[in-house]
């Protein structure tokens, strides 16, 4: 069973019970494929972390802006990049859910 790391982008808590629970901007998560579908069509934001890296959040970014509440106080420029991870979040939720279930 493979894994891969996907990364929590959203801006309230979100779980899967027994696998994880993210309460930050920018968590990292190891899951399967079966994992991951599963969170992302329940609603979980969460996108590969290979598209995550390539957004150029920064430590500190994270740091910073990665609590909830944070987010509203954070500058336009890790705005622009939150706005692009949650923009990732919807094209990979229409991946998964293939051609039947995304209409």
């Amino acid at each position: 069973m493979t894994t891969a790391v996907y990364v929590f982008v959203g801006s309230a808590p979100s779980h899967m019970m027994g696998v994880f629970s993210m309460r930050e901007f920018g968590q990292r998560v190891s899951l399967t494929e079966e994992q991951a579908k599963d969170a992302v069509l329940g609603g979980s934001a969460l996108v590969k972390a290979e598209e995550f890296d390539a957004l150029g959040v920064t430590a500190e970014e994270q740091r910073k802006y990665g609590p909830f509440g944070a987010h509203e106080t954070a500058p336009a420029e890790f705005t622009a990049k939150r706005k692009a991870a949650l923009l990732a979040v919807h094209a990979l939720r229409e991946e998964l859910a293939g051609p039947e279930e995304g209409k």
